[in-house]
Order: C-alpha cells, then sequence, then structure tokens
C-alpha cells in the first residue's frame, strides 16, 4: 500500500509540474499576488465555521456516547481534518488523530470510531443532491460540456446504489460494521476492533440524527461553493455564482477519487483545470486557484496540530496531576 502511494505520489508530481510548465504564469502569478496574504486569512476565517459544522454533524451520532460534547467533536473534527491535509502521507492518519481527540475527553474509542465511520458514509450521501444541482447549472451554462453526460450517468447510479442500500440497511450495516471494525483495527489495534463486536451500539442513528447530519453536510458542500466565489473574486476573477457552484461541485466529486494520491497532489490541480476550463476560465486561473486552495488547508491544518499538541498537552498534565495527587493520598492515609 505504502509502494502504491510513493508510486502515485511521483505520478502526481509529474503531472503537476506538465500542469505548470504549460501554465501562462503571468497570469497565475497576478491571480496570487491579488489574492495576497490578507485575502488567504479571509478565506481561513470563512472556512472554520465549515469545520464547526462538520464536527456538529458529527456529534449528531456521537452525542449519546459517554462524555461527549460538541465543542470535543468540533476540535476533533478539526483535527482530523488537518491531519490529513498537513501530513499527506497518512492517508487514515485523520481518522486515528480525530479518535485519540475524543479519546483524551474520555469519549469511548469505540463509540468514536463507529460514529466516525457513520458520518463519513453520511457526509458522502449528502454530495450528490449538491452534485445534481451542480449538473443542472452546468447544464445551463454549458450544455455542451464533455463532463455533463458522464456526471449525470456516474450520480444517477450511485444515487441508485444508495437507494438499494438504504431499502437493506439492516444487511449495509452489519457490512458496514465490519469493514469499519477492519478499517480502525489498522490504526488502532486488533484488541480495538474486537470490541466493535461487543459495542452496546451507543451512537444515534436516529431518524432525527440522519437528518440533521445530512443537513449539515449538505449545507457545508453548499457554502463551498460560495467559498469558492470569494476565492476567485479576491483573485481579481469575475465569476458569476453559478460558475463557482459548478467549479465547487464537480471538483469535489472528483477529488474522492484522489484519496490513494498524497495530499492529492498534481490530481487536484488536474481536476480544477480540467473544471474551470468548462466554465471558461484558463488554466492558470485554475492552477492559482487550486494553489490557494492549498494554502488555505496548510494554514488551517497546522492550526489544527496545534490544537492536537494542546490537547495531548492538556491531557498529560491532568494524569501528572492526577498522579501526584494519588500520591499526597496514599501518603496521609498511610497506604501505598
Amino acid at each position: 500500500m505504502k509502494r502504491a502511494g510513493y508510486a502515485a505520489f511521483l505520478l502526481g508530481i509529474g503531472l503537476l509540474a506538465f500542469l505548470a510548465l504549460r501554465a501562462n504564469w503571468p497570469v497565475l502569478l497576478h491571480a496570487l499576488a491579488s489574492l495576497g496574504p490578507s485575502g488567504l486569512l479571509v478565506l481561513v476565517a470563512l472556512h472554520l465555521p465549515v469545520i464547526a459544522a462538520a464536527g456538529l454533524a458529527w456529534w449528531y451520532f456521537g452525542r449519546k456516547l459517554p462524555h461527549a460534547s460538541l465543542s470535543g467533536f468540533v476540535r476533533a473534527r478539526h483535527v482530523r481534518d488537518s491531519v490529513g491535509a498537513a501530513l499527506p502521507f497518512s492517508q487514515i492518519g485523520g481518522f486515528a488523530a480525530g479518535i485519540r481527540v475524543l479519546a483524551l475527553s474520555r469519549v469511548p474509542a469505540v463509540g468514536s470510531g463507529l460514529s466516525m465511520f457513520a458520518d463519513l458514509v453520511a457526509e458522502f450521501a449528502s454530495l450528490f443532491p449538491y452534485i445534481a444541482i451542480g449538473l443542472v447549472v452546468l447544464a445551463t451554462l454549458a450544455p455542451s460540456s464533455g463532463l455533463l453526460r458522464p456526471f449525470a450517468i456516474g450520480t444517477a447510479v450511485t444515487m441508485v446504489a444508495m437507494i438499494v442500500a438504504g431499502l437493506e440497511h439492516r444487511r449495509v450495516a452489519r457490512r458496514l460494521r465490519a469493514h469499519a471494525g477492519k478499517l480502525i483495527s489498522r490504526f488502532a489495534g486488533s484488541n480495538f476492533a474486537s470490541g466493535i463486536g461487543r459495542s452496546p451500539g451507543a451512537i444515534s442513528l436516529s431518524p432525527r440524527a440522519v437528518a440533521a447530519n445530512v443537513s449539515l453536510h449538505f449545507g457545508r458542500w453548499a457554502i463551498g461553493a460560495f467559498e469558492t466565489w470569494v476565492a476567485f473574486r479576491l483573485m481579481g476573477v469575475p465569476v458569476s455564482p453559478g460558475q463557482a457552484l459548478v467549479v465547487d461541485c464537480m471538483a469535489s466529486a472528483l477529488r474522492i477519487f484522489a484519496f490513494m494520491v498524497p495530499a492529492a497532489i498534481g490530481v487536484q490541480e488536474g481536476v480544477y483545470v480540467l473544471v474551470c476550463g468548462t466554465v471558461g476560465l484558463s488554466p492558470a486561473i485554475a492552477l492559482a486557484f487550486s494553489f490557494i486552495w492549498r494554502a488555505r488547508d496548510l494554514v488551517i491544518g497546522f492550526l489544527g496540530l496545534a490544537l492536537w499538541h494542546a490537547e495531548e498537552a492538556r491531557a498529560a498534565t491532568g494524569r501528572i496531576g492526577g498522579d501526584r495527587d494519588g500520591l499526597l493520598a496514599s501518603t496521609i492515609t498511610g497506604r501505598r
């Protein structure tokens, strides 16, 4: 698996180099300079509430777990996303980090893992209504686009598969539970995975919780179109809200397939060049936009890593304090 990841990374570097060599660098650099550090900070500030919404969506599934808190799930989601952005060679490390942050707040790891797996499925499901809206807008803006038909077919097939899975939800749930155990055991050990089978099922998958989770995730996808529009405007590139929606929607769908490429290097740039071309934006503008998105994710990622470090330090201080209190009590009572 690691060799495949390294090979994909090298191929991505090659694709990125190819796109960069063919780009109009004066246009690319002008777009980056137009944004500037202040514009980057604006994009970071816009995205932080989106991360909080993702944490809230996750919390709806895990809110009945012992010691679960909304703030804890928001912090865990921030760290989970940050590890994926700042440590690209650890494709599943973000999942482990999110569970770890919750564990520092004494949330059971089994429940955290199961609620996270359910959250991932719901997040994926919420993307398809957004893609459907994007397809309608794309058909209006560029009815002859070569992306329209394959996206429509792929979306329809996937949505049918999800409906079938919903009708067979009990069987699918058993399989997802088994797959979740295998995935989680990769970074948490067999003892943790075996606990999944004994878990009392404390995560909340009620219709209300599912509806709230999917609605929040759909809202996050939709806000991505606004973030995209703001980024282009800060770059000095006049785009309509419809163009921004198509770029964000199509790119979000295509990036799913870049999971195994560390940092989606090259793949992300190729996706934006392809998608931006459908709405009349040049490859140079597309590359500039991709670089800006990477810079934003890195800034947020480093903030998340700092948050994780603070959580670990706070937990370590608490353990040391607890050990000292225990030693003092044993000394006073004469017990060891």
